[in-house]
């Protein structure tokens, strides 16, 4: 796997937060279309935290 995929989250970083903003950053040029990205994570109610801060830094980088 190239180093560019590979991303370190700090213990004081809120992962989530940090994945959605590097979502939206590394992928602004296909957002809305997200269907590319794939993201495993071991509890699946996290999916509902991880899309309200998608919308979230969406909203903040100014994407509908």
């Amino acid at each position: 796997m190239p180093s560019s995929n590979v991303h370190w989250v700090g213990y004081h970083d809120e992962a989530l937060a940090c994945l959605a903003r590097l979502i939206i950053t590394e992928q602004k040029d296909f957002l809305p279309d997200l269907s590319h990205v794939h993201i495993i994570i071991s509890e699946p109610s996290a999916a509902i935290a991880l899309r309200y801060q998608l919308l979230k830094q969406a909203k903040q980088h100014d994407i509908n």
